[in-house]
């Protein structure tokens, strides 16, 4: 009895990662800033697409990152095609207002494949993640990436396609499944040239935890 009370004994480490984290998250975030505008300041001294533009001035841009929201200055202006236009931001593959970084999105998509659910997601992202994110933001970034953002960029997948068209349907499960991690699923496929199109259904898939799948 004595053992298993010490076992069960909440470790004083408990919590202490994030505090840790959380205490920093500032100055990783300001680091992070600068470190971008630093990005965009070499980038728009030499550009073309921004010596070019008439009526030139300052726009800032807030975007969301896992160190918190930072602010960016970058130059707009009126291009050649008559319109204002921020060139940076296609520099930096951003959307006019995009609200959360690449990063970001991808990590919320990453989230709601793996637990099938944007709410379910949201609440992962604050509890293991350690960012916050709405249930209508994660919608967003599986909307606008895709399945494909379901595959991290780097790790045993890297360079391979995503699951493109793929989603978990609702007969997705992991309850009672060995402890070796294996997982079976339904998996419902939208590419438009596959054979199982017009049913929109596909055959369970077992995969360990051990080697997880490269769609």
């Amino acid at each position: 009895m004595k053992e298993e009370a010490e076992t069960a004994r909440v470790s004083p480490l408990a919590g202490t990662e994030r505090a840790f984290f959380e205490g920093r998250r500032e100055s990783l975030r300001a680091g992070y800033e600068a470190e971008v505008q630093g990005l965009v300041d070499a980038w728009e001294a030499s550009a073309a697409a921004v010596a070019s533009l008439r009526l030139k001035r300052f726009r800032e841009i807030r975007l969301a990152t896992f160190f918190g929201t930072v602010v960016l200055r970058c130059r707009q202006g009126v291009g050649g095609a008559g319109r204002w236009t921020c060139p940076a931001l296609a520099h930096l593959g951003l959307r006019p207002n995009q609200r959360f970084s690449p990063d970001m999105e991808r990590r919320m998509a990453v989230l709601a494949a793996e637990t099938g659910s944007y709410e379910k997601a949201a609440r992962a992202a604050d509890a293991a993640a350690w960012f916050a994110a709405s249930d209508g933001a994660v919608r967003s970034a599986v909307v606008r990436l895709g399945a494909a953002a379901a595959v991290p960029p780097d790790g045993p997948c890297a360079g391979t396609a995503g699951p493109e068209g793929r989603t978990r349907s609702s007969s997705w499960r992991t309850a009672g499944t060995p402890a070796t991690g294996e997982r079976t699923g339904d998996w419902t496929r939208r590419t438009a040239n596959s054979p199982s199109a017009s049913t929109g259904t596909r055959s369970a898939r077992r995969w360990s935890s051990s080697s997880p799948p490269c769609w």
